[in-house]
């Protein structure tokens, strides 16, 4: 339905956008502020898609960069 779709795509917007915004940090330099964002993000993407998806594991690489 409409409503489903909507819901999952309102769900993985949070996390896109924490990403998003955590790799403009990194490129500022800004790494302390970029880990915490990295780590919300990730959890959320695994709960969502599952540790395997293309975008957890994504994010999973940029914060292991990060460390």
């Amino acid at each position: 339905s409409i409503q489903s779709t909507w819901r999952q795509f309102n769900r993985l917007l949070n996390p896109t956008t924490l990403n998003n915004l955590a790799e403009l940090y990194r490129a500022q330099g800004r790494h302390a502020e970029a880990q915490p964002l990295y780590e919300r993000a990730l959890a959320i993407f695994e709960r969502t898609l599952g540790r395997e998806h293309e975008k957890s594991i994504a994010v999973r690489q940029a914060l292991s960069a990060e460390q």
